[in-house]
């Protein structure tokens, strides 16, 4: 009972580090200033769940992302 199972799964890195750099930058989202008349919006539907994760991961990006998520989020009436 006290034997690992011989089919033990490699321990994962979520690190930041290993992470591939963005290809995206603040003028893909918008300045982050807080003027909304000057961002332009960025289609999320176009992009693809890593290149969403890498955004959210960009700690310059973030704030911009989610804001634009939660835009996305409230036009679906769950």
């Amino acid at each position: 009972m006290g034997q690992p199972s011989p089919i033990e799964p490699k321990p994962r890195d979520f690190s930041m580090e290993n992470l591939p750099e963005s290809p995206f930058t603040k003028s893909t989202l918008g300045s982050s200033s807080s003027s909304t008349s000057q961002k332009n919006p960025i289609d999320l539907g176009a992009l693809t769940l890593n290149q969403l994760v890498l955004l959210i991961y960009d700690a310059s990006l973030r704030e911009d992302v989610m804001h634009n998520l939660y835009k996305v989020y409230d036009t679906f009436n769950f």
